[in-house]
């Protein structure tokens, strides 16, 4: 697998996000990550797209939001084989939404994003 986080795994369409942000979707909390998904049908060969977002209300400055979703990309994109290994004929859309009020180092974001990843599967089933 290579490590990449290409145009077509970022979560783009209007219609999936709708999708995705019903209340109806299981969602939990790793601090400080909440994570929401929903199995969908995506493009053939597709296994999961991410949506990443960071609060306005906690990040003022564009900057620090632009930083904190940089991390969360990277963590995510030498993560998600473990997503991708597991999913075999499911597809997925995936919600991270960062809430913590400062900005963790990539360590702990990356021992987190393992976690949640692995809880993810164990959920799904996959």
């Amino acid at each position: 697998m290579r490590f990449t986080f290409t145009k077509s795994e970022r979560l783009c369409s209007q219609i999936l996000i709708d999708a995705l942000m019903q209340r109806t979707n299981p969602s939990f909390l790793i601090f400080p990550f909440v994570f929401s998904w929903k199995e969908h049908t995506l493009a053939p060969g597709m296994k999961a797209q991410v949506l990443i977002s960071v609060s306005k209300k906690k990040f003022k400055k564009a900057v620090d939001r632009n930083k904190v979703k940089r991390l969360i990309r990277e963590t995510y994109r030498l993560n998600k084989h473990l997503l991708y290994d597991r999913l075999e004929k499911k597809q997925l859309i995936l919600h991270i939404n960062y809430i913590a009020a400062k900005i963790l180092d990539y360590n702990t974001l990356d021992q987190v994003m393992v976690k949640s990843l692995e809880k993810i599967v164990n959920e799904i089933g996959a």
